[in-house]
């Protein structure tokens, strides 16, 4: 539906993107750390906030990789978001730290062998877990991810509103998820 605004709203609303439901990406407050690094690319770089950064383990190196996010105090996680840099890596466990009998408990495998991940990987706990550690680790072909995200929230990822309009007034608006 198209409809007639005044020019002040135009002007004001023109090009206006808005997020809702925002919530806190647990990631950013963690410590990261993983088996190994590319030269210039590490592992801090993929839970700073910035999707035009990222980790990279070594090119040929093939299995045995992991990425680890260490939190001063324990976080409950609920939603895991890994936006790669390209679709390299095929197969990862997602691993919280078991305090308990100190090793890595998997709670999701992500992917299949000889097939690329798609580009975002989105798991979703459903009961959520608590943890101080959380590791995408036993990770298949070559990793580079740009960001790691990790919320205390099942909610499904943040919808976004953008909104423009043309010269004459007609406003537009469109919402999607952040994925496009």
């Amino acid at each position: 539906m198209v409809a007639r605004l005044s020019l002040v709203t135009v002007c004001l609303c023109a090009l206006c993107s808005i997020s809702f439901g925002q919530r806190e990406n647990l990631a950013r407050k963690a410590h990261a750390t993983a088996s190994e690094n590319q030269p210039g690319l590490p592992a801090e770089l993929a839970n700073d906030g910035k999707e035009d950064t990222r980790w990279s383990g070594i090119p040929g190196h093939q299995s045995g990789l992991w990425y680890e996010l260490d939190w001063d105090s324990r976080v409950t996680i609920r939603q895991i978001v890994v936006k790669q840099y390209s679709r390299y890596s095929h197969e990862w466990d997602v691993q919280i730290w078991d305090e308990t009998s100190s090793t890595w408990k998997t709670i999701k495998h992500d992917g299949k062998a000889g097939e690329a991940l798609p580009l975002v990987v989105l798991d979703t706990i459903a009961d959520g877990v608590t943890t101080q550690k959380l590791r995408i680790g036993n990770i298949t072909n070559g990793p580079s991810f740009n960001e790691i995200e990790v919320y205390d929230s099942a909610t499904m990822y943040p919808d976004v509103l953008t909104m423009a309009s043309d010269l004459r007034g007609n406003f537009v608006g469109m919402v999607c998820d952040s994925f496009g």
